[in-house]
C-alpha cells in the first residue's frame, strides 16, 4: 500500500472531519481487528427526526475481492453499533450511519463496478454505507444507486463521502 498517499490522504480528510466537529480516534482495536482512524460525530438531525450518530472508520484491506470489502464493512458497522453513545435504541429516535472505508491499493475494475451496484446491507433504523479508497489513483468508489429502502437518505450520503473523502468525482 501506497502509505505515503495514504497518509497525505488521511490528513487532509482529518482536516475537514475535523473542521466539521468530528472527533477523531487513530488505532482502534474492535474484536480481531485495528481500524487505522475512527472519526465520530453525533447529534439531533430534524430531517431524520431525531438523534443521529456518525461514524467515518477507515481501515487497510489487503484481500480487494467483494466477500473480503463485505466483512470489512460488515466489522465496521458492527463497531459502530458497539461504540454508540444513546442507549435509546435505533428507531426511537436514534440512527446510526457508518461510512466504512477500505483503504486498498488497487481495486480491480470488476470489483469496483460491483461495489457500485450492489445495494448495502439494511438494518433497521441505521446504515452501513461501504466506501473503497483506492490509494494508487486517489478516488474512491461507492453504491451509486438509491434503493428504495432509506431512499431520503442516499443523496445526503453520496454528499458526505464527497465532502470528507473527496479527491473529486468518484472513479
Amino acid at each position: 500500500m501506497s502509505t505515503a498517499n495514504v497518509d497525505t490522504w488521511l490528513a487532509k480528510t482529518g482536516e475537514g472531519l475535523t473542521a466539521a466537529k468530528y472527533r477523531l480516534n487513530d488505532g482502534v482495536s474492535f474484536e480481531s481487528s485495528t481500524f487505522r482512524r475512527v472519526a465520530y460525530k453525533s447529534g439531533f438531525q430534524l430531517s431524520k427526526l431525531g438523534n443521529v450518530e456518525t461514524f467515518f472508520v477507515f481501515g487497510d484491506v489487503a484481500n480487494t475481492d467483494p466477500a473480503s470489502l463485505k466483512l470489512f464493512s460488515a466489522n465496521a458497522y458492527k463497531y459502530a453499533r458497539a461504540a454508540k453513545r444513546s442507549w435509546l435504541p435505533c428507531g426511537l429516535f436514534e440512527a446510526v450511519i457508518c461510512y466504512a472505508v477500505a483503504i486498498v491499493d488497487v481495486l480491480d475494475d470488476a470489483t469496483s463496478a460491483s461495489i457500485k451496484v450492489t445495494a448495502p446491507t439494511k438494518h433497521w433504523a441505521a446504515f452501513e454505507v461501504p466506501v473503497v479508497y483506492e490509494s494508487s489513483r486517489g478516488t474512491y468508489c461507492t453504491f451509486e444507486q438509491t434503493p428504495i429502502w432509506g431512499a431520503a437518505y442516499y443523496r445526503g450520503f453520496r454528499a458526505q463521502i464527497a465532502q470528507f473523502l473527496g479527491t473529486g468525482a468518484p472513479s
